[in-house]
């Protein structure tokens, strides 16, 4: 064992000899009308299973070997939900139970510290749509979080067992399957031994695995196979299995998954597992299963469009396989760092513009979501698979990166990854982890990014004037207009724009309304909010005074001032841009009499407000132009507006 791997090691078996308390903590954590207190530990799983895939039915045996939490307990229950049970042994001896919904309970005649509980059973495995045991032609997999299930755990559907995310067991699994098919599941490869016209597959998983996380694909596969060396020496099995007629797209596709698990191990820790593969499904998305994603055929094209699924499923081998959340309230520590990790790869790819391009991508997403299903917050969320914790999750991270600094959000991962190795956590030990690595006082961060709702909505209205010192004092007024009570504390990123340079200041927003003055030894003809996206937020920026013959939802260009101006000097150009569907792809441009365009004064998207540009009377050459008559155009897809200016000679 190299020694990153030892050291995790040492660190579980540190853990695990206060892993009664631990349990016990977590069972205290659960939510009465969600889950029963059921006092055991499941320390691992000894799977035999049958697969008829001809009746789509199983028939299997397993062995749990079970600690109790507290050995006075009268009874426990295991999670079972469509299968039945026709036997169950407990130490050796017959137990009679009872099979209610999705629990069977089982009640202990003597008190007891470790016990072993066998069970035979069979029948229909189940699903909810999306998560649970699935049949297919030939094929049969498994997906282990349910979308349509208040509890998403989905072994219950075809295995019995304690069903929840803070109960990680070790798991041996033997499929039995026709000779023809391959299987597969968790961890490494043991045997696999044929008898006539059937063969037994044995995989096993020695490190903890939730059970959500479990897994099995069995069918026609075709199987790429490739070898990565690790950053901790050790060499690291990567094996996708397609369906043969996918090969070709599929190689593609997957050929930058090590420049992935390179990012990744630099940046959080040492790849944590024994194998990293994909199996091909007929499921929607991908699953992370523990050192098995399941990938959907829908995502196999050969052209790598979907790497950022790809990057997220690899992610979740640190985030949510190596650290798992203690119970589902805490989702956001599995999917909004996973969906983070997809915008910090791209960033390492393709630069700052980009990540700040990915966010906006992710905010647009966020929003959307919101005007479907309103506002609710990150922790204990009204639903667990979207914008909210996905990508605004992904936002909370990128903002705090930004108050904590680079060093001390990369120490947070990289602590995160080992403090808590092979283990459960709940966003309360993050929030810890981060303000001792940042030596900052997070809980006003953390209290309106994680336990609230929503987000800030900003007026910013601004002006300035030359004052008596031959400065420039510049008024900001800040409003937040969200819908809720309470304002968030923001820091915000503004920057200034004057003619050859730029300023950045951050201002900290922190009630309803604020004014704010800022002296500037240059006339700033642009003030720029966030410039590199740092804020998860909505905003108009307005340039005041506003014009008095446009309406808010209007575009509208006002004649230059001055006008006209002569060589050497410059003009101002102030216009609008509708608030309506905001932010508008928007351009000023100048061109001469002959439809040549001269110069681009902006660019890009703008978001509703009053904005001012400033000419030069130059030509994008940097050469200053002839004087006579020049044509300058706002233009949206929307709209376009024209106006004449004048340039004489000075």
């Amino acid at each position: 064992m190299k020694k990153y791997l030892l050291t995790l090691c040492i660190i579980s078996m540190l853990r695990a000899q206060d892993k009664h308390a631990t349990d016990l903590f977590f069972l205290s954590k659960m939510p009465a009308a969600v889950e029963e207190i059921n006092p055991i530990d499941v320390i691992s799983y000894d799977v035999d299973m049958t697969l008829d895939l001809q009746n789509e039915k199983i028939s299997g045996h397993v062995r749990m070997e079970i600690k109790l939490l507290d050995p006075t307990a009268p009874s426990f229950y295991i999670h079972l939900t469509t299968p039945r049970i026709a036997k169950a042994m407990l130490n050796g001896d017959e137990i009679s139970f009872l099979h209610a919904a999705d629990k069977v309970y089982f009640t202990l005649l003597s008190p007891a510290e470790d016990i072993t509980l066998d069970i035979d059973y069979s029948g229909t495995p189940g699903n909810d749509g999306f998560g649970g045991f699935y049949f297919q032609d030939s094929y049969a997999y498994t997906i282990g979080q349910g979308l349509n299930s208040t509890i998403p755990s989905m072994l219950r559907h075809w295995i019995p067992s304690h069903d929840v995310p803070h109960d990680k067991a070790t798991v041996d699994m033997r499929l039995t399957v026709p000779a023809a098919l391959e299987a597969f599941a968790n961890g490494s490869l043991v045997t696999s031994v044929t008898h006539n016209s059937t063969k037994t597959v044995h995989w096993r998983e020695t490190h903890p695995i939730a059970t959500y996380l479990i897994a099995i694909a069995v069918g026609h596969y075709t199987i790429l196979r490739s070898t990565y060396r690790s950053i901790s020496g050790d060499s690291i099995p990567l094996e996708f299995y397609v369906y043969p007629e996918h090969a070709a797209a599929a190689a593609n596709d997957w050929k930058n998954l090590p420049q992935m698990m390179g990012f990744f191990e630099h940046h959080f820790a040492p790849y944590p597992f024994d194998r990293y593969s994909m199996a091909e499904a007929f499921n929607r998305g991908a699953m992370e299963h523990q050192t098995m994603t399941t990938y959907s055929y829908q995502l196999i094209t050969g052209d790598n469009r979907y790497d950022y699924i790809m990057a997220h499923e690899l992610a979740h081998h640190w985030w949510g396989d190596l650290v798992t959340l203690a119970d589902w309230r805490e989702i956001w520590l599995n999917e909004g760092f996973a969906t983070y990790s997809e915008a910090l790869y791209f960033e390492s790819l393709y630069g700052d513009d980009y990540l700040a391009e990915y966010m906006n991508a992710l905010l647009e997403i966020y929003l959307a979501e919101v005007v479907r299903r309103g506002h609710f917050p990150i922790y204990n969320p009204d639903y667990l698979w979207g914008g909210t914790i996905y990508q605004k999750g992904a936002w909370v991270l990128h903002m705090l990166r930004w108050t904590i600094g680079e060093d001390a959000f990369w120490r947070t991962l990289q602590s995160w990854a080992h403090r808590f190795a092979y283990g459960n956590a709940f966003i309360t030990d993050f929030i810890r982890l981060a303000e001792e690595q940042s030596s900052q006082d997070l809980d006003w961060f953390f209290d309106q990014w994680i336990y609230q709702a929503g987000y800030p909505d900003f007026d910013i209205i601004w002006d300035y004037r030359l004052n008596d010192k031959r400065t420039w004092s510049v008024t900001i007024e800040i409003r937040q207009q969200q819908w809720q009570n309470f304002p968030f504390r923001a820091p915000i990123e503004i920057e200034f724009e004057f003619a050859g340079g730029s300023r950045l200041d951050t201002l900290i927003s922190s009630a309803a309304y604020q004014t704010f003055q800022i002296e500037l030894q240059n006339e700033p003809y642009a003030l720029h909010l966030d410039p590199r996206n740092w804020l998860l937020k909505q905003y108009d920026l307005i340039f005041s005074p506003s014009l008095p013959d446009a309406q808010p939802n209007d575009f509208y260009l006002a004649q230059n001032y001055p006008n006209p101006f002569v060589t050497g000097s410059q003009t101002s150009i102030v216009y609008q841009v509708a608030q309506m569907d905001s932010p508008h792809q928007m351009s000023i441009q100048v061109y001469n009499i002959l439809g040549q365009r001269v110069s681009t004064l902006f660019d890009g998207p703008l978001h509703g407000g009053i904005y001012k540009a400033v000419w030069d009377g130059k030509d994008m050459a940097g050469r200053t132009v002839p004087s006579g008559v020049y044509f300058y155009r706002l233009q949206s897809a929307e709209k376009t507006y024209e106006r004449k200016l004048v340039i004489l000679e000075k």
